[in-house]
Formats: C-alpha cells, sequence, structure tokens
C-alpha cells in the first residue's frame, strides 16, 4: 500500500532523472510513494528501491502517445493490484520541493490541483487563482498535468485516458484537461494555491520553428481543443476559439511578426472547418 503513485513517461529526450532524484531525496516520514516510469527509449531501466520510495521501469521500447503510456502504467498497477492513497501524472521534466509530500499528506481526502512555478523566474505558469476554491469542470483553465492529484479508487474507477487525445494522438494536447473534466463528476475538486510543483518555463520557440512545422503544431492544438470541448460539452470554447482567433491576425501584423499573422491567418479558417464539423456532430 503506497501514499502516492506517480505516473510518468520519457523518451529520448529526458529530464526524468531530476524528478526521480526529487522523490527519493525527498521528506517521506511514514510516506511511501511509487514512481512509475514508462520507458519509450532502447535502454534498458531496472527497477530500483529506496527507504521510502520504489521507483518501477516499464520498457516499452518504441514511441508511443502520452495517453497510451500513462494508460501502460494504469494497467501495470491493475495487474500487479497496487493500492494507494492518490495518483499523480507528472511530466517528466517537473520537480518537487522537498517538503511537498509531507505537507499535502495534511489535506483533507480529495482530488487537488495546485500552482506550478518556475523556481528561477518566480513566476506561475498560469493565472491560477490566488484562493482556495472548489471546481468544476469549467475551470479547465487551471489546469495542467503536474498539478493534479487525484484519489486512487476515482482515478482507478474513472478507467483509461483517451488515446485520440495528447502527444503522439491523433489529436494532440488536451488529454489532461479531459481527465479532469470526468473527474469532476464526482464533486470533490479543489484547487489549493498552498502547494507548489517545479517546472522551468522555456521562452517560446516559435520562431525557431520552420512554416509548415509551426502551423502543423497550432492547427494540431486546435484539433485537440475541439475534440476536447465538444466531448465535454463546453461549446463557449468552441465558439471563443473559432471567433476570437481571427483577432490574432492583425496583433501579430502590427507586432511586425508575419510568420505569426499568417500562421493564425491559416488557422482561422482550420478552426472554422472544425467549427463546422462540431456543427455537423461529425467528431
Amino acid at each position: 500500500m503506497y501514499n502516492y503513485i506517480l505516473i510518468s513517461q520519457f523518451g529520448i529526450d529526458t529530464h526524468f532523472k531530476k524528478l526521480q532524484d526529487s522523490v527519493i531525496n525527498a521528506k517521506l516520514n511514514n510516506i511511501k510513494v511509487l514512481l512509475i516510469f514508462v520507458n519509450q527509449t532502447s535502454d534498458l531501466y531496472k527497477n530500483t528501491s529506496f527507504d521510502n520510495a520504489d521507483v518501477v521501469y516499464i520498457n516499452v521500447n518504441k514511441q508511443c502517445s502520452l495517453s497510451c503510456a500513462r494508460n501502460i502504467a494504469i494497467q501495470y498497477i491493475t495487474d500487479n493490484r497496487i493500492s494507494a492513497d492518490y495518483v499523480m501524472i507528472p511530466d517528466d521534466d517537473c520537480w518537487f520541493n522537498p517538503a511537498f509530500f509531507e505537507g499535502i499528506s495534511s489535506l483533507p481526502k480529495n482530488n487537488y490541483a495546485f500552482r506550478v512555478v518556475d523556481p528561477y523566474k518566480k513566476s506561475n505558469h498560469l493565472n491560477f487563482p490566488v484562493h482556495p476554491k472548489k471546481l468544476s469542470k469549467y475551470d479547465y483553465g487551471v489546469i495542467m498535468s503536474i498539478n493534479q492529484i487525484f484519489v486512487f479508487d476515482q482515478f482507478m474507477q474513472e478507467g483509461l485516458f483517451d488515446t485520440k487525445l495528447g502527444v503522439g494522438a491523433l489529436y494532440p494536447g488536451s488529454e489532461d484537461s479531459d481527465f479532469f473534466c470526468r473527474m469532476c463528476k464526482y464533486d470533490n475538486f479543489y484547487f489549493v494555491p498552498e502547494f507548489e510543483i517545479y517546472h522551468l518555463m522555456h521562452l517560446s520557440k516559435f520562431a525557431e520553428i520552420d512554416f509548415i512545422k509551426l502551423l502543423k503544431l497550432i492547427n494540431g492544438y486546435a484539433d485537440g481543443l475541439y475534440y476536447f470541448a465538444y466531448k465535454n460539452r463546453l461549446f463557449h470554447i468552441i465558439l471563443r476559439a473559432t471567433f476570437a482567433t481571427p483577432l490574432k491576425v492583425p496583433y501579430y501584423y502590427f507586432k511586425h511578426n508575419h510568420k505569426m499573422a499568417k500562421i493564425y491567418l491559416y488557422n482561422t479558417f482550420h478552426n472554422f472547418s472544425l467549427f463546422v464539423r462540431c456543427l455537423k456532430r461529425s467528431w
């Protein structure tokens, strides 16, 4: 029986050891943690155990989508009849401060979301609420994969991640918001600003990506957003994405960023096609 299970994955470019070290070096008095990595590289890693933490590597030796990787870990938990109090799904490039797990152990048993900060810039990643707040599916805007923690029994009861969503899937992105919306049905999801998870704020690399790749990337994010919104009946997201995106064209044009202006011009037409698809209910 573990207090916390952490599910993550890594590919060729990985920072997972920083995440791993932050867990095994944390203050874990009377706390037991299981860290599961789905390893998509050709390198084989052996399971290791520490005083209060076990690390399991599921060596799949192939690239798979983020949602598929998480589902592999969930199946491993089921097959091995592992149980816990909570589950988290951190990215491989985030990490925790030493007092994190001891701190959240004082919380009542609910689903939670926390702040994500860059400890070097001392900046929040999103416009997080200042005060504690009960969340509904309409609060998807404060959700990231790395800032959610789920009650184990509810997480396992909810089932697998939607494999159509996520990096490497048919519709890139929005898999975490989708799972958050599904978990909101238990009516016990809260945002607690007191606790924070570390993640670097990378400067935008859009300027470094060539036009075709960037257009494909942004259109892919739009695909995931529209599918997620339609699936969860969040129609205001569809309307906003459809009719707000055209405003980005003059915005970037007058900032003399003609590349992004042209990107969002094409993206406007792409989004409109997705809007029509929603009207036709053809997802």
